[in-house]
């Protein structure tokens, strides 16, 4: 009768779901312990002792089942587009890969992003047009995706390529596990001389990706006009010019360009139209963004374009 008892409890246990996940198990546990893995997740049960070594996270345990588990691996299919390198045909160029400057490690190991990661790549995927700065939030509204809010583990470091796409340093639809979501996922992109944009609403999860248009409609940043722009009819895309990276184009943004005003081929936050070279083009593309002046005076007086990214 002990057995039977027994072996109704760990029936039931092992139904219990994990985040609303389906785990069919089939194996007939050992009384010293075993454990057994079924699609995305990792089941270690034990009668009667205490499990030793649990490193996964989410642990669940009932009775004598301990039961760990992660989401699946999850696509990003996030599409964007960076006016300094928009080429009026529906892309654009890649004149970064083509000339050969674009770094094999990521970029934004210094100020102001001081991001540690160890993003590199042997050889740079055809199409790519440069590195950007992906991070996430995790937030009921837009307006309280805050810093604080960042998804452990964010940001990251991935590609841009030509057709507005995002792949990761292999040239992949970047994948990534991600444990304990609570409200909605918002997309924070950073680009070394763009104005960083916010998704104005939560990323859209189906099947086993989240996704999320960039390039559609000028709502969809958050703070929309403020801080995106129309790039031709009906498509839009990041503010180009902000040399110093510190979410407005302005004078400062001039003076950092004025400095290598004649640099040819390179990799530097002051080429604005993004074919390795510092000339009058760059200065074109940061005029054509900069704020309002006093009528009077003719001084500029303040920013056009302001980043919009909570702060």
């Amino acid at each position: 009768m002990k057995i039977i008892t027994l072996l109704l409890i760990l029936f039931f246990v092992s139904t219990i779901p994990l985040q609303s996940q389906t785990a069919h198990e089939s194996t007939v546990l050992a009384s010293g312990g075993q454990s057994s893995a079924v699609s995305n997740l990792t089941h270690l049960a034990v009668i009667g002792e205490a499990a030793i070594a649990l490193n996964q996270s989410n642990q669940h345990n009932a009775g004598f089942i301990f039961r760990l588990g992660n989401l699946q691996l999850t696509g990003l299919d996030i599409a964007l587009f960076l006016e300094g390198a928009w080429d009026q045909s529906g892309n654009m160029h890649t004149g970064l890969f083509t000339a050969d400057l674009i770094p094999h490690t990521q970029p934004y190991n210094t100020e102001p992003w001081n991001y540690a990661g160890n993003e590199s790549a042997h050889e740079i995927p055809a199409g790519v047009v440069d590195w950007i700065l992906v991070e996430l939030r995790d937030a009921p509204t837009a307006a309280q995706a805050i810093p604080a809010t960042v998804v452990e583990g964010w940001p990251k470091a991935l590609f841009l390529r030509s057709n507005g796409s995002v792949a990761d340093t292999n040239g992949n639809v970047p994948s990534y596990t991600f444990n304990n979501i609570t409200d909605s996922l918002f997309v924070v992109i950073r680009h070394r001389n763009h104005l960083a944009v916010m998704s104005s609403h939560g990323l859209t999860l189906t099947g086993n990706t989240y996704s999320y248009d960039f390039t559609d409609d000028i709502t969809k940043t958050y703070g929309g006009e403020v801080g995106y722009k129309q790039l031709e009819e009906g498509v839009y895309g990041m503010v180009g010019g902000d040399a110093d990276a510190d979410g407005n184009i302005f004078m400062s943004d001039r003076t950092l360009w004025r400095g290598e005003l004649g640099t040819t081929v390179t990799y530097h936050s002051t080429d604005f139209d993004m074919d390795g070279n510092i000339f009058m083009s760059d200065r074109t593309l940061w005029r054509s963004n900069l704020g309002t002046s006093n009528p009077i005076t003719g001084f500029f007086v303040k920013p056009r374009f302001t980043s919009q990214v909570p702060k």
